[in-house]
C-alpha cells in the first residue's frame, strides 16, 4: 500500500546555502556531502 495518493515532486525550489554556517563547521568540503548524504538517506528511510 502506497502511503501517498499521488507522486510526490520533491526539489522544486533552489537549494540556498548557508554559507556561515558552512564556515562555522570547519569540516572539508567532501566531510560536508557525506554528512548531507547520510542525512538524507535517514530522512528517507524513517518516513
Amino acid at each position: 500500500m502506497r502511503r501517498w495518493g499521488t507522486e510526490r515532486i520533491v526539489g522544486l525550489h533552489d537549494p540556498r546555502v548557508n554559507e556561515h554556517h558552512l564556515e562555522s563547521t570547519g569540516l572539508p568540503v567532501d566531510s560536508r556531502l557525506r554528512l548531507l548524504s547520510f542525512n538524507i538517506q535517514v530522512g528517507i528511510s524513517t518516513e
